[in-house]
């Protein structure tokens, strides 16, 4: 009885039933379980996934199922820990199965090439690239000792190694990985996980400026996503976000904020009014507000980014710094200059934290780099997002880049 899949967005979910002679109640109720976990999982419920995965972990746990049997259930709920930002939990439970699968010498390779991609992606958010970098391409090693039937699992990899390369600067080797897992996957056999991979293209385009390239790699994505999963899927958010910023960039405000709202309408629905991902999103209605005067509101939606930071424990992250500085602006703009002082303050103790290098500039996209940001159990929710994650940025701060 086991469930995987590859990390959301790019998730491929795998059913497998171990035959046994005697089928009990237990079994039905963990395989229950197990299916609700994946349809949730599937309709973008993450949270709904979490629970029904826990609850088959405890089944398989309290009725002495296999190790086998156990880590199945226990590779999803990491997978879903991962996407709710709960790193430290999903980072035992993901390490927890791949010693089981070593030890017990369980030969299921697209498995274990699973586990150490959601291992990768996990080092990858708490700013561990060498770590990452080592997983991911253990992944993508094991999976091409048997070529051809591990397509989807494959594809996730290279775009997460095409993510990590984007993070690190090395723009020709992202691009290269994003190309080869985008081949895989153009006979539209998994549309969802395409769309995704499209979209990474798109905005590693768009950090080069190449607007208009950027912008039909992000619509085509956009158009399969919708037509895959539906309009309303929280995995959609971040390319229609990514899309409202290449949009503020080229000063198309209107689309900027249309596409901006419809991105944080989506993930509000998918994970509540909390979750630590809208805070970016209000940051970039707040810029758009801001550049029509409305300056009442754009403030309103600063003070919503900054309460949300604080809820999920983020009060000195990369986000934090980036809102400080946007409000800072709209403060002086105000006049209120006693405020802005004080959030610029709060800025700079940040920057000095995470050791950033600041650069002039107009606006950029790709952040929320994540040095290690003291601790890898990082509160709320930032989705097993294996897509890039935009923003719009203040005019003081060049951050590096990052990855939804």
């Amino acid at each position: 009885m086991k469930a995987n899949r590859i990390g959301s967005p790019l998730c491929t979910i795998l059913l497998f039933f171990l035959c046994s002679t005697t089928t009990t109640a237990a079994d039905v109720e963990l395989d229950s379980l197990m299916r609700l976990g994946t349809d949730a999982f599937r309709a973008g419920r993450f949270l709904d996934a979490e629970r029904y995965h826990r609850l088959a972990l405890e089944r398989a746990q309290v009725t002495q199922a296999s190790d086998a049997e156990v880590i199945y259930p226990m590779e999803n709920l990491a997978n879903d820990l991962l996407i709710l930002g709960a790193y430290m939990e999903s980072e035992t439970l993901f390490n927890r199965v791949l010693l089981t699968i070593r030890i017990r010498n369980i030969k299921d390779v697209p498995f274990e090439a699973t586990v150490l991609s959601g291992l990768g992606s996990l080092y990858r958010k708490t700013g561990d690239y060498k770590h990452a970098e080592s997983a991911l391409n253990q992944a993508v090693q094991l999976l091409h000792k048997q070529p051809g039937s591990n397509r989807g699992e494959l594809s996730s990899a290279l775009n997460s190694l095409g993510i990590l390369y984007t993070l690190r600067d090395q723009r020709k080797a992202a691009e290269n990985n994003f190309k080869k897992a985008i081949a895989i996957l153009e006979d539209g056999s998994n549309d969802a996980d395409l769309a995704t991979i499209v979209a990474n293209l798109g905005g590693l385009y768009a950090a080069q400026k190449k607007w208009s390239a950027a912008e039909s790699l992000l619509l085509r994505a956009l158009a399969i996503g919708e037509r895959s999963l539906g309009p309303n899927h929280p995995d959609l958010s971040p390319t229609i976000d990514a899309l409202g910023v290449l949009y503020y960039h080229r000063r198309r405000f209107p689309e900027a904020e249309a596409a901006f709202r419809r991105a944080l309408q989506i993930r509000r629905a998918g994970f509540g009014p909390d979750h630590a991902s809208l805070a970016i999103i209000y940051m970039n209605i707040g810029a758009v507000l801001t550049s029509y005067n409305a300056d009442a509101d754009a403030e309103a939606m600063y003070a919503e980014a900054l309460r949300i930071q604080e809820k999920n424990g983020k009060r000195e992250d990369s986000d934090t710094l980036q809102i400080l500085e946007h409000f800072a602006r709209l403060l002086d703009k105000l006049k209120r200059h006693a405020e802005a002082r004080q959030m610029e303050v709060r800025a700079k103790a940040i920057r000095a934290e995470l050791n950033y290098t600041v650069q002039a500039s107009e606006l950029g996209i790709f952040t929320n780099s994540r040095r290690v940001e003291r601790s890898r159990a990082v509160a709320g929710k930032i989705r097993h997002e294996n897509v890039i994650r935009f923003a719009v940025q203040s005019k003081t701060s060049n951050l590096p880049s990052n990855l939804r």
